[in-house]
C-alpha cells in the first residue's frame, strides 16, 4: 500500500475550554480531512508532472479517507484494491526504484507456460501503444486469447519440428517464443503476417526503473506546511458558528 495518515496530538487541547470535547473533535477532524485533501492534491500533481503520460485512471488513484470525530484519523492512498492493474503496484515501482513486478497479464502468459516466470514483457517494434506510451488492452486481450497452445519453446520444438517458427505461420495470429528455443528468433511474442513473423512483445529478465517520485516525502512536507493552518481555520469556523447562536 502506499499511504500515510494524517493525525493530531489531542493533548494540550485543554486550551480550547469554551468548546465542548464534540465541538472541539469535529473541528480537529476538519482540520485533518482538509489537510489529506491537500495531500492528495499534492500527489495528483506529483503524479502529473514526474511521471511520462500518466493517465486519468493513475492520477484519479489517489483517494482519502475522511477523518471523524471519533477517530481522528484522514488517510491518503494510492487504489489497492479492485480489477485489473493496481496503481499502487506499478507506482510502487516508481517511488523506490528498482525492478518492477509481474503484471497481471504478464502472470496470464506464465500460467499458460508462453513465457518463464523470471521474465517480462516490453513493447517490441509492432507493438500497439497508446497515447501514454502503454500496451493497447486490445492487442494484450488479442495475445491471451490466441496463445494457449500457440508456444515455442525447447521441449515443444522436438515435438514440432526443427523449423517450429515456420510450422506455426498462420496457426494463430499469435506466437509465444521462449528463451532456448532453436528457432533464430529473439524470446517474445510475435504476430503471423504472411509468411512473416513481426515482434509485438519482447521477454526481459529484469525492467529496470530509478526513483521517479517520492510520495512520501512530498505528504510530509504538506502536512508540515497545512496541518496548522488548517486546525486553525476549523477552529476559527467552529467559533464563527458558535458565536451565531
Amino acid at each position: 500500500m502506499i499511504g500515510i495518515k494524517v493525525e493530531i496530538d489531542t493533548r494540550g487541547l485543554e486550551q480550547f475550554k469554551q468548546f465542548s470535547e464534540r465541538r472541539l473533535r469535529a473541528a480537529v477532524a476538519t482540520a485533518l480531512t482538509r489537510t489529506a485533501g491537500e495531500a492528495k492534491k499534492g500527489w495528483q500533481g506529483e503524479l502529473r508532472t514526474k511521471l511520462d503520460r500518466p493517465t486519468p485512471y493513475t492520477t484519479n488513484s489517489v483517494r482519502t479517507e475522511m477523518a471523524k470525530a471519533e477517530n481522528l484519523v484522514a488517510v491518503v492512498a494510492v487504489k489497492d484494491q479492485g480489477e485489473g492493474v493496481l496503481p499502487a503496484e506499478y507506482l510502487g515501482t516508481q517511488q523506490r526504484g528498482g525492478d518492477r513486478n509481474l503484471r497481471k497479464f504478464e502472470r496470464a502468459l506464465v500460467s499458460v507456460g508462453a513465457m518463464p516466470a523470471t521474465h517480462k514483457v516490453v513493447p517490441a517494434r509492432y507493438a500497439l501503444l497508446d497515447g501514454y506510451g502503454n500496451i493497447t488492452r486490445g492487442q494484450i486481450v488479442s495475445v491471451l486469447r490466441s496463445i494457449g497452445g500457440n508456444i515455442l519453446s525447447p521441449g515443444y520444438q522436438q515435438v514440432i519440428s526443427k523449423n517450429a517458427a515456420k510450422r506455426a505461420r498462420g496457426a494463430k495470429p499469435y506466437l509465444a517464443v521462449l528463451p532456448g528455443a532453436r528457432s533464430g528468433l529473439a524470446p517474445g511474442v510475435y504476430q503471423s503476417k504472411g509468411r512473416d513473423l513481426q515482434q509485438v512483445f519482447a521477454y526481459v529478465r529484469t525492467v529496470r526503473y530509478r526513483q521517479r517520485i517520492d510520495l512520501y516525502q512530498q505528504a510530509r512536507d504538506i502536512v508540515g506546511q497545512q496541518l496548522q493552518a488548517q486546525f486553525d481555520r476549523a477552529m476559527r469556523d467552529s467559533a464563527t458558528r458558535l458565536a451565531a447562536k
